[in-house]
């Protein structure tokens, strides 16, 4: 398995907490419960799918690497195992879900570092 990376705001990181566990929750565009991760750390947030017009939290402000990828699957392999119909509201040509990791269990990650930049909210176009 690839080495694997979660990123998270500071909300986020406290639901980690001191057991060192991201534990998947509900992606209002998917339905469902995932926890989510990436084997490429230099991706731009957009890229990730990091990017939110309603969270107002760097979300890439804290890093983990991943310490038990066993239960983590490519996004587009869980994508066409589930047949999830809602995946083309993630996709676009901005963004790389072939660097996107995805679990439906908890799974046990280790901090690597605090801070990596300001948060620079999209803005959205009004056309």
């Amino acid at each position: 398995m690839k080495e694997l990376w979660h990123f998270t705001c500071k909300h986020g990181q406290q639901g980690i907490g001191r057991y060192g566990l991201v534990i998947p929750r509900l992606s209002a565009a998917l339905g469902v419960s995932l926890s989510w991760f990436t084997d490429n750390r230099e991706l731009e947030p957009l890229a990730l799918g990091l990017t939110s017009y309603f969270c107002k939290c760097d979300r890439m402000e804290f890093l983990y690497s991943v310490l038990d990828a066993d239960d983590c699957e490519p996004f587009l392999v869980w994508a066409r195992r589930t047949g999830n119909p809602m995946i083309w509201r993630l996709l676009d040509d901005a963004r790389r879900p072939e660097h996107w990791f995805v679990s439906e269990r908890p799974v046990r990650v280790r901090q690597v570092r605090s801070y990596v930049r300001a948060f620079q909210p999209v803005a959205r176009r009004v056309v």
